[in-house]
């Protein structure tokens, strides 16, 4: 039993457009796309948000497989989406199952629901992809900079934010790392019945817990040694600046979010 590679938190490098657009637009952009997800309730409004997506990908250079990888973790819960909503939303019924019915509205329904999430995920991963965690982390602080004056600790939320989606791919190469140790030494863990399968993971949740402090620990470490100290004492060696290009980039994205809320909106059933 292992996790499939992680590609969410992995930065792709390149000199591409969005690779050297401002970090800020990005994630403003990021949060209106998502918005735009659920306020589109037919096919041809998220049509439209996803060729938007896509040119995004192309921009930027990353490779297919990358989207495939990125892709294979979330089709299990995009088939129970469409399965649940299928049998248990209602409205025309399709075909008989035993006692169980399959409805037309519900599969238009639950593969509304799949949809969006797909691009959910894939809009998470353009962001990931063309942005490194140190230009992340100064986008957040910008963005919440704000919220200082509350006495709120921006730079500390910020760095938070950051770090949880970085260390996303690390402690799923952790896991599988140490269910190969478990399972070199004898261990039933991936097989039996699901329940046995269930408690056969707790000696590999106790080694995992442990690695992570590990990581925290030595995380802690080595910036007490660069002297973090927040936004009060830190500088910045790249500082953000909103130029054309990302005023050039903005429009695009928006236009292409504003047309697919609009067709989105659209009644076709």
């Amino acid at each position: 039993m292992q996790l499939p590679a992680a590609v969410i938190g992995q930065h792709y490098p390149g000199d591409s457009v969005l690779h050297l657009a401002d970090p800020r637009a990005k994630v403003v952009v990021s949060l209106l796309f998502a918005g735009a997800l659920f306020a589109c309730r037919n096919f041809p409004g998220l049509a439209i948000l996803a060729a938007g997506l896509m040119l995004g990908f192309a921009v930027a250079g990353v490779p297919a497989r990358l989207l495939a990888r990125g892709i294979v973790p979330v089709l299990f819960i995009m088939a129970v989406a469409v399965a649940a909503q299928a049998f248990l939303y209602g409205g025309e019924q399709i075909v008989a199952l035993g006692p169980l019915a399959v409805y037309r509205e519900g599969l238009l329904n639950g593969a509304l629901i799949a949809s969006r999430l797909l691009l959910l995920v894939l809009s998470g991963l353009l962001l990931t992809y063309t942005s490194a965690t140190v230009a992340l982390a100064d986008a957040f602080s910008r963005l919440l900079s704000p919220l200082a004056a509350l006495r709120l600790p921006v730079a500390e939320v910020a760095l938070m934010m950051t770090i949880a989606v970085r260390f996303i791919p690390v402690l799923i190469t952790d896991f599988n790392r140490v269910v190969k140790a478990q399972s070199a030494r004898g261990g039933a863990i991936g097989r039996g019945h699901p329940l046995g399968r269930a408690r056969n993971l707790f000696p590999v949740l106790i080694p995992l817990l442990v690695i992570s402090f590990r990581h925290a620990d030595n995380l802690a470490l080595a910036m007490e040694a660069r002297r973090w100290r927040g936004t009060a004492l830190r500088t910045q060696r790249r500082r953000l600046k909103f130029g054309r290009r990302d005023t050039a980039f903005c429009l695009v994205a928006v236009l292409f979010i504003a047309v697919g809320v609009i067709a989105g909106n659209i009644d076709l059933w």
